[in-house]
């Protein structure tokens, strides 16, 4: 296995300080190349931050000469596994070049979001981006909003043929937990799961900290998200906000504040809505380099998402001892959270009821500190070494080599 050469298809990219796919696919690579495994990378979109220090090459593909860079690339490094994380405009190069020249290299398809395409959230997204944002992208959502169900079911169709070739095409389709198996069987009709390898992501902050940290902790509950309504749903969150504010501000809910951390197309909408409405105690940060201080800092975490492939940012607070609150809106969320243990867990769309968990959480110390560091544990149940052995344990099924137990 370690002479092998691993090239990752990613949109962006690989680089730590970049997004879900492309950080995991950074700490991917680094425990390979511990190993001895190579790994090369081609993006469509560079990174204004340094790239990865474990890949050896990279390529940015240009939009109209892909496939004959592809295979230039496949050539000169000697790739022996592609491994394609979620860029579903390569399937058919990658599918093409194998039949005409790389017979002998191996595929994989890595699904990192919930393999699922739902109408009422991607409905309530139409809605809010219609009277949100730039007049152009009012407009677009505003047809796409008009046309709805039509367009809801030629998506579904969509996805669900592009999902049934990829899986013909590919050696190993990848998802991140059994509990998206069935939901993948709905949204593909695909009964044999002969090609299925399940690889959840692992913790990805270089940190572990000690438990009495969480007695250090601020009266602050905090977002880590890209602003938008698409799955992330700040409305949401700020509307949660404003409830609880609202209806337990008898209750010290005025000593605590909302921090979000992050930037997006929607940022200056949001500022503006609570302004607006004159909602409490809520501070932007905008985009940071380090969010580490902030976890640390703050006692709570919100999440509002109506679905994620996994929730990293779930994670990362449970490694800092900051307890995590979030609907239960995906199935994989509970590899996460043990509702009421390490996490809260609230019925989706159960707006009140949310509202009443995070005062609950807020207003009892012993309680929170309780499941604060129950959450530190996260370090070792999703270790980096847990996820390195599912991909080791593919691979060697992938290449018909013996595991090593």
């Amino acid at each position: 296995m370690t002479s092998l050469t691993i090239l990752f298809l990613t949109y962006h990219q690989i680089t730590p300080q970049n997004g879900g796919i492309e950080r995991v696919s950074d700490l991917v690579a680094e425990e390979f190349e511990i190993i001895g495994i190579r790994c090369f990378s081609a993006y469509f979109y560079p990174s204004k931050y340094p790239k990865s220090e474990h890949i050896i090459k990279d390529i940015c593909l240009s939009e109209n000469n892909r496939k004959s860079e592809l295979s230039q690339f496949l050539t000169d490094n000697s790739i022996d596994i592609v491994v394609n994380q979620q860029v579903y405009e390569l399937d058919k190069v990658v599918n093409r070049l194998r039949e005409e020249l790389f017979e002998n290299v191996r595929y994989v398809f890595f699904q990192h979001d919930r393999p699922l395409i739902q109408y009422w959230s991607t409905l309530a997204y139409y809605k809010f981006a219609a009277s949100h944002g730039a007049f152009r992208n009012r407009m677009i959502f505003s047809i796409k909003l008009l046309v709805s169900p039509v367009y809801h079911i030629l998506r579904f169709m969509v996805y669900r043929n592009r999902f049934r070739k990829i899986y013909n095409h590919v050696n190993k389709f990848v998802l991140l937990s059994d509990y998206f198996i069935p939901v993948f069987c709905q949204q593909t009709g695909i009964s044999n799961l002969a090609k299925i390898s399940i690889i959840p992501n692992c913790v990805t902050l270089p940190i572990r900290i000690p438990n009495d940290v969480v007695l250090k902790k601020t009266k602050d509950v905090l977002i880590v998200s890209r602003l938008t309504d698409e799955r992330k749903r700040i409305s949401l969150a700020l509307k949660i906000w404003y409830l609880y504010q609202k209806k337990y501000s008898s209750c010290e809910a005025h000593n605590w504040t909302l921090r979000i951390v992050g930037t997006g197309l929607y940022y200056n909408d949001y500022v503006r809505k609570v302004n607006e409405y004159h909602i409490p105690n809520v501070i932007f940060e905008g985009h940071v380099n380090d969010t580490i201080p902030y976890y640390k800092n703050a006692s709570v975490f919100m999440m509002v998402s109506d679905s994620e492939g996994w929730g990293l940012t779930l994670t990362e607070a449970q490694q800092t001892g900051t307890v995590p609150i979030a609907f239960d809106s995906y199935e994989s969320i509970h590899e996460i959270i043990n509702n009421q243990y390490n996490g809260i867990l609230v019925k989706e769309n159960d707006i009140q009821s949310y509202v009443d968990n995070l005062h609950a959480i807020l207003s009892d110390d012993n309680k929170r500190n309780e499941l604060a560091v129950n959450g530190l544990s996260v370090v070792d149940n999703l270790s980096r070494e847990r996820m390195i052995k599912c991909w080791t344990h593919m691979i060697e099924d992938l290449m018909n080599f013996p595991h090593d137990e």
